[in-house]
């Protein structure tokens, strides 16, 4: 649980609907992923993690399906051969 930058009030992102975007930036300082952001973007490439959607031509974000997909076995998560980026 983390709190949002503009009240007091806590956020999470377990309660977020599986339809939900996250960006890079909510993954890493929500401590949703253990890894920085070179390390994402190399187990992106390398299908170990799931791969962004375009949201416009200067922002991704992650499904919430996607990343709980991944955080039930992150060991043995391989992405689909047909890439959302």
């Amino acid at each position: 649980m983390v709190f949002n930058s503009l009240s007091a009030a806590p956020i999470s992102l377990s309660g977020l609907p599986n339809e939900a975007l996250v960006r890079q930036q909510q993954l890493i300082s929500y401590g949703v992923i253990p890894f920085s952001p070179s390390t994402l973007w190399r187990k992106v490439k390398a299908q170990e993690f799931p791969a962004p959607i375009k949201v416009s031509s200067h922002i991704t974000a992650w499904r919430m399906s996607d990343i709980r997909a991944w955080a039930n076995n992150p060991a043995a998560y391989r992405a689909p051969e047909a890439s959302h980026v």
